[in-house]
């Protein structure tokens, strides 16, 4: 039946590659299976149906070729084509039938194997008659033949066997061999040491184990790549880490320099305040000796002597007032030094941040190697992957907060810059204040002179005084807006204190960042020292 099957398929085949038309290649299968003889009398044969029923080919029975015998019955009610058809189409087995022999009289039990074709759902079947098979059969000579067949099978088997076992051994030791010196380089992998080599004949083996071989030192190959790729970009953090570390510093140190600064403004700008609380005392002093001066003008027969002694003491608080004039223009000199001072220290902090912007964006930019080469490397990848992704955040965090130190700069120097222009209107004022003091004065030594003068210059002295007063009304309104000033100095003084705080808060986080970013980095570094690249 296998023959007749294949038979059948390779005429299948010979249609499907267009050697010939499937009629034709139909037509050849019914024909060689037709010519199909077995047993000593020949008398086997093989027959075809298709799997409704009609029968395709029949040796002995041609007449009947192309008609359905779906409904053939043999003697016992068997439906001997429907068995059949079920049974090849379960995937082929035997079934037994009583049918009638050759000789067109004689019924007989048969047994068949039938099989299906599913290329042309054809269903081959050959049988045998049992009483055939029975008469022709010499029990005492076939037990005679299985005996000497089984001694023959086992003396062969044994042979075998005994071959397989020497053949395996023999596999087994080279495998065996070949799998150390794997496993050694392996070994040798396991603790950090690239340098493996293996044997030539090794690895010009043309099976698993060779490619097994060459596949291990591609990988090392490539590991050692990545290992030497991981140590320098690791380097690199380190190195980046560290020059974060001292830029922080620096900021640091030039932002403790700015506060000092800036507390010596404030201390300047309190002094400033006290002194023009005095210059009020004062000014408030010489109204009062201005009044006095006027009872005297009216009183100037019986009061001159007191007259003398009040312009006296008039021009001493007024000197009073140009010294603490003169004084006020040397503190307010002092702090727009200051305040240019502080404007020079914040261009170098900018500078700073601008070198600390670079250097962020340096490390967002190794932050992204990194995870090209974590992924690169796959799983073993996978703990750089956690490093680059921490570098590439800090560097995230590091420019936000590099933004919000550029905008606290950019605001102290527009408060800075409203400081001078307030100080250079103090400085103007202040001037004209002592210009118009020493004026003052001048008026009042005149007044000295003409005291001892004839009564007939009071009326002189009388005009001067009022001139004075008008004077000092002016003046008490200049120490005002400069007490204003002065005021308005001491809260931008407290309001650039409190940002320099904020920026030293954020140069310590960033300095805290910069330390673990350190720390990580030479971790790596100490966990990629452990290999020995080639």
């Amino acid at each position: 039946m296998q023959s007749g099957i294949a038979i059948v398929q390779h005429f299948y085949d010979e249609a499907k590659a267009g050697k010939m038309s499937e009629d034709q290649a139909k037509e050849n299968a019914k024909e060689a299976i037709r010519a199909i003889r077995y047993n000593d009398d020949e008398g086997g044969y093989i027959w075809i149906d298709d799997v409704n029923g009609d029968l395709i080919m029949h040796p002995i029975l041609p007449e009947q070729e192309g008609t359905n015998r779906m409904e053939l019955t043999d003697v016992n009610g068997v439906k001997i084509l429907e068995n059949i058809l079920k049974t090849a189409n379960a995937g082929g087995g035997f079934n037994t039938f009583v049918f009638t022999k050759s000789d067109g009289v004689t019924e007989a039990e048969k047994t068949a194997y039938s099989q299906k074709f599913d290329g042309w759902n054809w269903v081959l079947t050959s049988g045998c008659y049992i009483d055939d098979v029975q008469a022709g059969m010499d029990n005492s000579r076939i037990d005679n033949l299985f005996s000497k067949g089984m001694i023959a099978i086992s003396i062969e088997i044994v042979i075998l066997i005994a071959i397989m076992i020497a053949i395996t051994i023999l596999i087994v030791k080279k495998l065996t061999k070949s799998l150390n010196t794997i496993n050694n380089g392996l070994a040798k992998l396991s603790v950090g040491n690239m340098h493996i080599e293996f044997d030539s004949k090794l690895l010009r083996k043309k099976n698993e184990i060779g490619n097994m071989a060459n596949n291990t030192l591609q990988a090392v190959a490539q590991l050692s790549d990545m290992i030497k790729q991981g140590i320098d970009i690791s380097q690199n953090v380190t190195d980046s880490s560290e020059q974060m570390m001292s830029a922080s510093h620096s900021a640091t140190e030039t932002i403790d320099q700015i506060s000092t600064a800036i507390e010596g403004v404030a201390s300047d700008a309190s002094d400033q305040a006290g002194a023009i609380n005095t210059m009020m005392d004062n000014v408030t002093s010489m109204e009062n000796g201005t009044n006095e001066i006027h009872k005297a003008v009216t009183e100037i027969s019986t009061c001159a002597a007191s007259l003398s002694d009040g312009s006296a003491n008039m021009r001493k608080h007024l000197e009073a007032m140009q010294n603490g004039s003169n004084e006020m223009t040397t503190q307010v000199n002092n702090i727009a030094a200051q305040i240019a001072e502080t404007n020079r220290t914040i261009s170098k902090v900018s500078d700073i941040l601008g070198t600390i912007e670079e250097i962020a964006s340096q490390t967002s930019l190794l932050s992204l190697n990194a995870s090209i080469e974590a992924a690169r490397a796959g799983e073993s990848g996978k703990g750089f992957a956690v490093v680059a992704e921490s570098i590439k955040s800090l560097s995230e965090n590091t420019s936000k907060e590099l933004e919000s130190i550029n905008d606290i700069i950019n605001n102290l120097v527009t408060d800075f810059r409203e400081c001078t222009e307030c100080i250079d209107k103090v400085v103007q004022s202040n001037s004209e204040s002592i210009k118009d003091s020493t004026e003052v004065i001048a008026s009042f030594k005149k007044l000295d002179e003409e005291i001892t003068l004839t009564d007939s210059k009071a009326a002189t002295i009388s005009t001067v005084i009022a001139r004075t007063i008008t004077e000092i009304d002016n003046i008490s309104k200049q120490v005002k807006n400069i007490g204003q000033v002065a005021e308005n100095s001491a809260a931008a003084s407290e309001e650039v204190n409190a940002s320099v705080e904020e920026l030293r808060a954020l140069m310590q986080t960033m300095d805290n960042h910069s330390t673990v970013l350190n720390e990580q980095a030479e971790s790596l570094n100490d966990k990629m020292g452990a290999f020995t690249i080639a």
